[in-house]
């Protein structure tokens, strides 16, 4: 089973140790591999708790992504904050 989520985001996180960070500070308990790069994109392996997994992740330009989504204004009201970008070190 696969599911695609789009995240908008203000924050450009360029570092493996930055998303960890974010991801550590809201108490979410995935463990990113620390040897990988995400500027490049593609599989980013991850340990979630006790079990091995991972996701793929691709940046996009988001007036792109909102475009595809046939979305025309998505403003800042009613929209979710994502909590780990918004809590970067």
């Amino acid at each position: 089973m696969s599911m695609e989520i789009e995240i908008l985001s203000d924050l450009y996180l360029k570092t493996v140790s930055e998303w960890q960070d974010s991801i550590d500070a809201i108490g979410f308990p995935l463990r990113l591999d620390p040897t990988i790069s995400v500027e490049d994109g593609g599989f980013i392996p991850a340990r979630l708790g006790e079990t091995l997994t991972g996701f793929e992740c691709y940046r996009d330009d988001a007036n792109e992504v909102v475009q595809s989504l046939g979305l025309s204004n998505l403003g800042r009201a009613g929209i979710s904050h994502w909590g780990c970008a918004g809590k970067a070190t």
